[in-house]
């Protein structure tokens, strides 16, 4: 009899096999607890059951309401504050006009109330071929002041959005450059090729005070939102209004850099996904991100357990959307690896 000694056995490896899986998770923002989430642009949810193994997260679809303010308080820009020479004596006044967005020809109206609440001789006009607004008062001179910032004692910011180069006020909405304060002291010929509502005095007879904007009025939406999952952002922004000095961003000043002129360049995985808005008042924004490349977070190494996401909905600035309690809904694509276990089968045909 032959006996064979410290035979080795090879341990043949087993060969891991996945299946590649994809599941479409669908969220509504009146899913959410209101208990915990009263404000649907910061809320999170639970998955119906723990995903294993993640190894991309998509943004396929959205439904957003289109119902963002140009002029808001959120926004610091319902306020202005302007002197008129009356009797020889300066009577200083603030206006404050309604929230909302505006057309050339509301915005008009609008302003033109508030004025005349405040003083009289007033008239605001648009000229439809230099796109700018005009102010004039027939009897007294004024001056608009923006030199020093409104008070806007809702707001829960810890740094005004005047401190900023763009953004900054009312003014920077109606066309005007400067933070400084607009005088008209002088009389000046009223010329204006066409205007909105037309001009009804006689150009060349008349004189009186005049002060026309810089430029265009800002009178667009913010054109996108920015969609951040806590853990599973891709995103890298350049950060807005930055100013050249020495500071470094961190995780823990990530969230109030956007609202101090901190001089950083960029941040890293800041959002998942950006999401472009349409300037149509009580409408839907319908989107297809299918093709959209962008709004896809790939991971190298697979999520081992997701159970739960976490989403807020915020501007390039930082300030969070306000969706007026409009519900909204999107569909996200979770890519996931199955463990492929082969099992033999025996077919027996009868």
């Amino acid at each position: 009899m032959v006996y064979y000694m410290n035979l080795v056995q090879p341990i043949i490896p087993r060969r891991e096999s996945y299946v590649v899986s994809h599941k479409a998770l669908s969220v509504h923002s009146v899913d959410r607890d209101i208990t915990k989430w009263p404000n649907s642009n910061h809320f999170a949810i639970n998955v119906p059951y723990t995903i294993k193994n993640v190894t991309s997260m998509a943004l396929v679809n959205s439904i957003f309401p289109s119902n963002q303010k140009v002029i808001s308080t959120a926004n610091e820009n319902t306020k202005m504050s302007v002197t008129c020479v009356l009797e020889g004596s300066e009577v200083y006044r603030t206006i404050e006009i309604d929230e909302g967005t505006y057309t050339t020809a509301q915005l008009i109206n609008e302003l033109k109330n508030k004025l005349d609440t405040e003083f009289t001789g007033f008239k605001v006009l648009y000229n439809e071929v230099s796109q700018k607004f005009v102010f004039y008062n027939t009897t007294y001179p004024f001056t608009f002041h923006f030199s020093e910032p409104e008070d806007y004692e809702r707001c829960d910011r810890d740094s005004p959005l005047y401190k900023n180069h763009s953004g900054w006020g009312l003014g920077y909405t109606l066309g005007f450059n400067t933070k400084q304060d607009y005088v008209v002291s002088d009389q000046s010929d009223l010329i204006i090729a066409s205007a909105e509502p037309p001009v009804e005095i006689e150009i060349a007879d008349t004189t009186c005070y005049v002060l026309n904007a810089d430029v265009n009025p800002r009178l667009f939406v913010d054109s996108s939102i920015y969609m951040e999952i806590k853990q599973y952002n891709h995103y890298d922004e350049m950060i807005p209004f930055s100013e050249t000095n020495n500071t470094t961003l961190t995780s823990a000043n990530r969230a109030t850099v956007y609202t101090r002129n901190d001089g950083v360049g960029g941040t890293t995985d800041s959002a998942f996904a950006k999401i472009q808005m349409v300037q149509q008042p009580l409408s839907l924004s319908v989107q297809d991100f299918t093709n959209n490349k962008c709004n896809i977070a790939r991971f190298i190494e697979p999520v081992n357990r997701l159970s739960r996401l976490e989403f807020k909905f915020r501007y390039h600035n930082g300030r969070m959307v306000d969706f007026q309690d409009q519900p909204f809904e999107f569909t996200i694509e979770i890519t996931h690896l199955i463990d492929d276990i082969q099992t033999p089968y025996t077919i027996r045909i009868t």
